[in-house]
């Protein structure tokens, strides 16, 4: 199961990553911290020493995605979209 010591910033993205496709794929029923740490390849405690709980996990996997669909709306809107 272990993948070997990574940076925290590289396994706060692999969480958030594995998050995000068990919402794809499952549902959000199906984001547990269980689930994830398999997704990952990592132990359930592991998660913990990277994020407090699954709330926080989805609350940066949420900030995530609203900074990324801001980002496309302004690289649009640079382009010259207008209304």
């Amino acid at each position: 199961m272990a993948q070997g010591h990574k940076s925290t910033n590289v396994r706060k993205k692999q969480i958030m990553d594995a998050a995000r496709k068990l919402i794809m794929r499952a549902g959000s029923e199906h984001v547990t911290v269980r689930n994830m740490a398999k997704e990952v390849g990592i132990s359930e405690a592991a998660i913990y020493r990277h994020f407090k709980s699954k709330t926080e996990i989805l609350s940066f996997l949420a900030d995530s995605v609203a900074d990324g669909l801001l980002h496309d709306i302004d690289t649009a809107g640079s382009v010259g979209f207008t209304s």
